[in-house]
């Protein structure tokens, strides 16, 4: 698949090592920050501890060796349970940062949570070491529901790479965009994929607003600082295939095009003719 990508100019986007591992190794390594819930079947290893460093480092060594690489690499941590090696957010008052949500004007004003900086930028260290030009996508399901208070947490962990070097996805646009919170924060200038998600578990249905996603990209590259790019995310896309069909084709345009005339386009390419007149 990589190979065949690779031959018509796409980039592969590489999964790393990011902290999971067997329960085993919380007896191999007692020491180590890791997890230790025993009703579960795997660990986490917090990033900051040296353990998850010298774990990454062989898993990118071998990973390239296997694969080959265009730099970049997905780490996300587990995010659905509030464990994990860089998901540990506090409320502001424990963490000791200075302000607070209302006294923040603008971006520059949030200061940056130093646990997050930390563990963000241990995690990007685990790729960097092996891969100088390593690029860190990360999915931003993590932050939906995220309030004012939980700024700085994610201004650290934005920071944690070198500017260009994380770009976020912005997973859910078609539905709750994370991009234009927060006065239009763009995620603190970090760049972002504007991007849809549009399908849970691969369910087949005719859903998805061709209006709207006909018009929301433009509105995000109109209102932001960052936007890198636009895609889509589906957990299953045999279906509705006109939807992606649009998604992608608008990549090549500046501005909303006539849906009208894309429909009567695509009924064309796609059943050999247009379709009869109503």
């Amino acid at each position: 698949i990589l190979a065949r990508m690779r031959s018509i100019g796409m980039v592969g986007v590489l999964p790393t090592f990011q902290g999971n591992v067997p329960p085993v190794l919380r007896a191999m390594y007692p020491k180590a920050n890791m997890t230790r819930d025993p009703t579960q079947n795997f660990s986490w290893i917090d990033a900051c501890d040296p353990l998850f460093g010298k774990i990454a480092d062989v898993y990118m060594r071998q990973l390239i060796e296997d694969f080959g690489t265009d730099h970049w690499y997905e780490a996300d941590g587990y995010f659905n349970m509030k464990s994990g090696p860089w998901y540990a957010p506090r409320k502001m008052q424990q963490n000791g940062l200075p302000g607070a949500a209302e006294d923040w004007a603008h971006p520059s004003d949030v200061p940056v949570d130093a646990e997050a900086l930390a563990h963000a930028r241990a995690a990007y260290t685990s790729m960097n070491r092996t891969d100088p030009k390593a690029i860190w996508l990360y999915q931003g399901w993590i932050w939906r529901g995220w309030g004012d208070d939980m700024l700085p947490y994610m201004k650290g962990f934005t920071s944690g790479a070198p500017k260009g070097r994380f770009v976020m996805l912005d997973m859910y646009d078609e539905e709750q965009p994370e991009w234009n919170k927060f006065d239009d924060f763009s995620y603190f200038d970090t760049p972002y994929i504007w991007s849809v998600l549009h399908n849970f578990g691969g369910n087949t249905g005719m859903w998805g607003s061709l209006p709207l996603l006909n018009s929301a990209p433009f509105d995000a590259l109109a209102n932001s600082s960052s936007l890198a790019g636009t895609g889509f995310a589906p957990e299953g896309f045999d279906q509705n295939p006109v939807y992606y069909q649009l998604c992608l084709d608008l990549n090549f345009e500046t501005e909303p095009i006539d849906l009208s005339d894309f429909l009567l386009s695509y009924a064309t390419q796609r059943y050999g003719s247009p379709p009869p007149p109503s």
